[in-house]
């Protein structure tokens, strides 16, 4: 009985909040939802079917342009929802490295948007990143977006593409298999 009133209690509280949700950003506020190449409707009944339609659209595993390319190119579109209005048109996207428990700020994974006006709450563009600016396959990274410092909304987001082939076979010289320098 008692997990019931606790249930009903939260769903309570819940439900009246996603109902007075007059915006997307009321529900997604603090997130970067990355789309890959999908676009999202520019129109919509209500936020919670907005909200419906970017989940669904969510894609944190982005896949080369061309898998084939020696030097790999990720391309993907985004949407992020701040939880206040900014009072400011500038912010900044970072991109960290986290693999291996630590992060990692990646030096060319750092810019400037500017938004349209200020008091905005949602902002999307697109991203390209390339293996030759230190971005690697296949690892973890984590996109934020700051004003001013403070972080506003972040994802994570994976790189995938074919790692290298090795062989196995290794050839050494007479003088290296000698153990001679």
């Amino acid at each position: 009985m008692r997990l019931v009133s606790v249930t009903l209690v939260a769903l309570s509280i819940l439900l009246p909040a996603m109902a007075l949700a007059k915006e997307p950003a009321d529900l997604l506020g603090g997130r970067i939802v990355i789309t890959g190449k999908k676009r999202l409707p520019l129109t919509w009944k209500s936020p919670n079917e907005f909200a419906a339609l970017v989940k669904r659209a969510e894609n944190h595993v982005v896949w080369p342009d061309d898998k084939v390319a020696k030097d790999r190119k990720w391309s993907f579109e985004y949407i992020a929802f701040f939880r206040r209005p900014l009072e400011d048109r500038e912010i900044t996207v970072k991109i960290y490295q986290v693999d291996g428990g630590s992060q990692r700020l990646m030096p060319n994974g750092v810019f400037e948007q500017f938004l349209r006006g200020r008091n905005e709450r949602i902002f999307s563009s697109n991203v390209t990143l390339e293996e030759t600016n230190e971005f690697e396959v296949n690892k973890k990274y984590l996109m934020t977006i700051e004003n001013k410092r403070q972080r506003l909304a972040s994802s994570t987001l994976i790189l995938r593409g074919e790692g290298a082939k090795f062989s196995g076979k290794v050839d050494f010289s007479e003088e290296e298999a000698k153990g001679k320098k």
